[in-house]
């Protein structure tokens, strides 16, 4: 997979968390690890979903500016920067 194709994955992944859609973790592999910097390290395709049922809990939406992500290439990992915002379970405004 090029960058360009690993790019766009990378934004289907995002708008798959945004509209809450269970077809993301279809989207890795078992060897996935996630870098979340307010939640953690995660390893693995079951942590992951574990972290998205826990995060799914504690907010009521979420919304990633998906247009505006910056990709960086760097082998066979691709660092994602963007921002995101949203209400929590408290309805009270994060990003």
């Amino acid at each position: 997979m090029d960058f360009e194709q690993k790019k766009e994955l990378i934004r289907k992944c995002f708008q798959y968390i945004d509209d809450r859609d269970l077809r993301v973790l279809e989207l890795y592999t078992e060897d996935v690890e996630l870098l979340f910097p307010k939640f953690g390290r995660h390893h693995g395709k079951a942590a992951i979903q574990i972290f998205a049922e826990r995060l799914s809990k504690m907010l009521n939406y979420l919304k990633h500016d998906i247009d505006h992500l910056r990709f960086l290439d760097a082998g066979e990992t691709v660092v994602v920067e963007g921002r995101e915002w949203g209400r929590n379970v408290g309805w009270n405004t994060i990003s």
